[in-house]
């Protein structure tokens, strides 16, 4: 199986940008967020795949999970954010180019949702809109042999990497192997994908950017379904890559004072906390800078210190606001 397309300018323009902006990642210590930011792009991916699948759950209650903390949610739909989370925290665990392992992150989403996680469906899949069959998929007894050809597709592709992704993800989303869960294991495993190549994708939240797109997203797949090409779906994927890139950096690179740095871990931070902590939050910072921010922290009012030394600990100052402009 080797998915074909027509090579657009659009498609060229963006694959070169995408190039561009990819090698500069690569030597940037940009392309390492902080774990705050770390986590709160992970948030971001977990909710929006989850809301594109129907699922009514809060950000907050994600929040919560991942904190290990009570979430007072629906308790279904608390289990599919845990099992998200689970399963986005474990990408490194993944082969790319593996069917099992691809099924083995269907059951990690899916376990104790749905009967028979992990395993290929056996019914057929309309989609309707009002009394119209809008998309039929595969029969049950071609899912298998399809999926073979495409992660026989994976291994054996010299297709440009970020080329290759989309024209999976599509390909999964037409197929949709299982009864439930297509949508979120298909989106997930795109990421696994581009990580695969480029580490930075790792913490770039592009089911965010899907989710906010998604009436464009439907246009592309039925435009693509259509002509039976997946152009269209592909310059839209482009899109949402390249502006996803531009959106990380950016907000990278807006914490770089200290008082955009302080400003941003108070937000983040509830409880007291030591300047090891702080330089956990900026990994790119020395100890002598950590220092001089804690210090200009507690003179602006925005912190509280206590101790001395090595037992230095310091408090948010909550009900302060904190000008950074």
């Amino acid at each position: 199986m080797r998915p074909t397309y027509d090579i657009t300018h659009n498609i060229l323009k963006l694959s070169t940008t995408i190039s561009r902006q990819l090698g500069e990642a690569s030597v940037s210590t940009l392309s390492k967020p902080s774990p705050v930011l770390r986590d709160e792009n992970e948030l971001k991916s977990v909710y929006a795949s989850l809301k594109l699948d129907l699922c009514n759950i809060e950000i907050d209650d994600l929040r919560k999970l991942l904190r290990y903390q009570r979430a007072s949610g629906n308790t279904d739909f608390m289990l599919h954010g845990y099992n998200a989370l689970k399963t986005y925290r474990n990408i490194r665990s993944f082969e790319p180019s593996s069917k099992n392992s691809f099924l083995g992150a269907h059951k990690m989403f899916m376990g104790g949702i749905m009967d028979n996680p992990g395993r290929l469906r056996i019914k057929n899949v309309i989609h309707e809109r009002g009394s119209v069959a809008t998309h039929l998929s595969p029969p049950p007894h071609l899912v298998g042999f399809l999926m073979d050809e495409l992660f026989g597709f994976l291994k054996k592709s010299n297709e440009i990497p970020i080329i290759k992704s989309c024209l999976f993800f599509y390909e999964m989303l037409t197929i949709e192997p299982f009864s439930e869960g297509n949508g979120r294991v298909s989106r997930f495993w795109f990421k696994v994908l581009l990580r695969c190549d480029f580490p930075v994708f790792e913490y770039i939240p592009l089911e965010h950017l899907i989710y906010n797109n998604h009436d464009l997203l439907i246009d592309a797949l039925t435009k693509s379904g259509r002509i039976g090409k997946p152009t269209d779906f592909l310059e839209f994927m482009l899109t949402i890559i390249d502006t996803a890139i531009q959106d990380f950096f950016k907000q990278n690179e807006e914490i770089k004072t200290a008082e955009q740095r302080l400003a941003f871990f108070v937000s983040e931070t509830a409880k007291e906390f030591s300047r090891k902590d702080y330089m956990v939050t900026f990994n790119q910072i020395s100890t002598a800078t950590a220092s001089r921010d804690l210090k200009l922290g507690v003179e602006k009012g925005l912190l509280k210190k206590e101790g001395d030394k090595r037992k230095t600990i310091y408090k948010p100052e909550k009900q302060r606001v904190f000008v950074t402009q």
